[in-house]
C-alpha cells in the first residue's frame, strides 16, 4: 500500500502472482468505495480493460486486502457524486459500518 487508502481513492489492484509489478497484464484500475480498517480491506470498483470508459464491476464491489492496493490518485468529490447517480451505488466514507456496506451491497445484486 502507497498511501492512505479512503473512499474514492484511485487505485491499481496488483495481484500477488504479480509480485508488485504494476505492468502485470492482471493488474486492474479502479477506485475504493468503502473500507474495513478491522480487516485491512477495502471495496473496489474497477474499470473493464475492453472500454476504459465503462466498469468491469457494475453489480457490486469486490473486497480488495489493503496489501494489493497501491493508490494512485483520488476522486474529486464531484465525480463521486455523479459517479454514485450514474452507476446506483453509494460511496461509504469513512465510519460507515460494514452492515450498511453489505446491506447496501445485497440491495444492489
Amino acid at each position: 500500500m502507497s498511501a492512505t487508502i479512503l473512499p474514492g481513492a484511485l487505485v491499481i489492484y496488483v495481484p500477488n502472482h504479480a509480485h508488485g509489478w504494476l505492468g502485470h497484464k492482471d493488474c486492474e484500475r479502479g477506485f475504493v468505495t468503502a473500507i474495513s480498517i478491522g480487516r485491512q480491506c477495502a471495496w473496489c470498483r474497477f474499470w473493464s480493460k475492453y472500454d476504459p470508459a465503462e466498469l468491469r464491476t457494475r453489480a457490486n464491489s469486490e473486497r480488495c486486502d489493503y496489501d494489493n492496493l497501491v493508490v494512485v490518485g483520488k476522486m474529486a468529490p464531484v465525480r463521486m457524486r455523479a459517479m454514485e447517480a450514474e452507476y446506483g451505488f453509494k460511496f461509504y466514507e469513512d465510519g460507515d459500518s460494514l452492515e450498511a456496506v453489505a446491506s447496501e451491497t445485497e440491495r444492489e445484486v
